[in-house]
C-alpha cells in the first residue's frame, strides 16, 4: 500500500512538473500564468506532504496535515484569480483571496494546543466537545471554496455566451471544465471525511483515495489544457484567425497601429481582445485578422510589440534619461521586469540598457 501511495504522489508531483515546465518555457507570458503556475504548485505540494504526514507523528504530524490541507485550499483561490485575468475581470486585492485559504490554520492551532485534538496511533481524533467545532469548520470551508470554484465557473459560462471565435468558447469550456472537475473534487473530499469520521478509514486508504482523486484532476487538466487549448501555448485569447475574412493589406496594419497608437490601449498590462475592441472601436473578428493574418503573431506578441515601441520613445526622450528602465518598461504597459527585457531584446535584438547606452 505504501508503495502505491508512492506512486500516486510522483504521478501527481510530475505530472504537476511537467506542465510548470511548458509554462515556464513557452514564449508568449500573461498575467494570468502566475495563477495557473501558482495551481500546479500548491496542488503538488500538497501531494508531498501526504507522504510526509504518513511517515511523522505527533506535533510534526498536525502541523504537515495542517500544511497539506491549507496548501489545497489555496487551489481554489488560483483557479478564481485565473478565471477572472483569462476574461478580462481585474481584482484590485488579488492575494486578499488567499485569506480564505488560510482560515483553518489558526482554528487547528487552537484545536491541538487546547488538547481538542489529538492522535490515536495513525488517526487524527477530536474531542466529544470539539466535534461540533470541527463539523462547522470543515462545512464552511468546503462551501467558501465550492462558491470561489462556481464563481470561476459563471465568470466563464458569461464570457462563453459572448465569445464569438471558436477558439475561445473551445479555450473558455477547458476551464469551465476545470472547475467541474474541482467541484466533483471537493464534494469528494467532504464525502470522504464525513465516512472517515462515521466508520474511521485507515490513513493509508484515505491517503490512496484522496491521491488517486487528486492525480486524476492534475491529468484532467493538463491533458484537455494541452490537447484542446492554446494556454499552454500562447496564454492568451484568441491568437488563431478566423476562416473567413480576407488577407489584411499594409493599410489595415497601418490602420490598426495608428488606433492603438492613439488610444494607447496596450498600456494595460491586462488588455485582452474584448478590451481592445471597446478601447479602439473595432469589430474583435477584424482585430483577429489583423493581429495573426497581417502580422502573423498572436495577440499578446502584438501587444507586446507596441509595448517595446512605446518603451524605445520612451528611452529616446532626453528628459528620462535619469528614469530607471524599469520604470520605463512598466510606463509602457509590461507587468514585471523579465518580460519587459525579454520582449525588448527579442524585437530588438539587444537590451533595453543596451540600447540605451547605443543612444547615448
Amino acid at each position: 500500500m505504501e508503495d502505491f501511495i508512492t506512486l500516486l504522489i510522483g504521478v501527481a508531483v510530475s505530472a504537476s512538473g511537467l506542465l510548470l515546465a511548458l509554462i515556464f518555457t513557452r514564449g508568449d507570458k500573461t498575467p494570468a500564468d502566475k495563477w495557473l503556475k501558482l495551481w500546479f504548485i500548491v496542488i503538488a505540494s500538497s501531494s508531498l506532504l501526504v507522504f510526509v504526514t504518513n511517515h511523522t507523528d505527533g506535533g510534526l504530524k498536525f502541523f504537515m496535515a495542517t500544511a497539506r490541507y491549507t496548501l489545497f485550499s489555496l487551489s481554489f483561490p488560483c483557479l478564481y484569480l485565473y478565471a477572472r485575468n483569462i476574461v478580462g475581470k481585474k481584482v484590485q486585492y488579488p492575494w486578499a483571496y488567499f485569506s480564505l485559504g488560510l482560515i483553518n490554520v489558526p482554528i487547528d492551532a487552537w484545536m491541538y494546543f487546547s488538547g481538542s485534538l489529538y492522535f490515536d496511533g495513525d488517526y487524527m481524533m477530536v474531542t466529544d466537545a470539539a466535534t461540533i467545532i470541527t463539523y462547522v469548520m470543515v462545512f464552511v470551508l468546503t462551501g467558501i471554496y465550492i462558491w470561489l470554484t462556481f464563481a470561476a465557473r459563471q465568470l466563464t459560462l458569461q464570457r462563453l455566451t459572448a465569445a464569438n471565435h471558436p477558439a475561445d468558447r473551445k479555450d473558455l469550456r477547458w476551464i469551465k471544465n476545470w472547475a467541474n472537475a474541482t467541484i466533483l473534487l471537493q464534494s469528494f473530499n467532504l464525502t470522504m471525511f464525513l465516512s472517515q469520521s462515521a466508520i474511521q478509514i485507515a490513513p493509508p486508504l484515505y491517503a490512496i483515495l484522496w491521491l488517486s482523486s487528486l492525480c486524476s484532476l492534475i491529468l484532467f487538466v493538463g491533458y484537455t489544457g494541452l490537447k484542446n487549448t492554446r494556454y499552454f501555448r500562447t496564454g492568451t485569447l484568441s491568437p488563431e484567425p478566423l476562416a473567413a475574412g480576407p488577407t489584411p493589406t499594409a493599410d489595415d496594419i497601418a490602420a490598426f497601429d495608428n488606433a492603438l497608437a492613439k488610444t494607447e490601449a496596450y498600456l494595460e498590462p491586462d488588455l485582452n481582445v474584448s478590451q481592445l475592441s471597446r478601447a479602439i472601436n473595432w469589430p474583435e473578428d477584424r482585430i483577429h485578422d489583423v493581429v495573426t493574418k497581417g502580422l502573423k503573431m498572436n495577440f499578446a506578441s502584438a501587444m507586446n510589440r507596441a509595448r517595446v515601441a512605446h518603451a524605445r520613445r520612451l528611452i529616446d526622450d532626453p528628459n528620462n534619461q535619469k528614469v530607471r528602465l524599469l520604470t520605463l518598461g512598466l510606463d509602457s504597459g509590461f507587468g514585471s521586469k523579465s518580460s519587459f527585457n525579454a520582449e525588448f531584446q527579442r524585437l530588438t535584438g539587444m537590451t533595453p540598457s543596451a540600447y540605451r547606452k547605443q543612444k547615448m
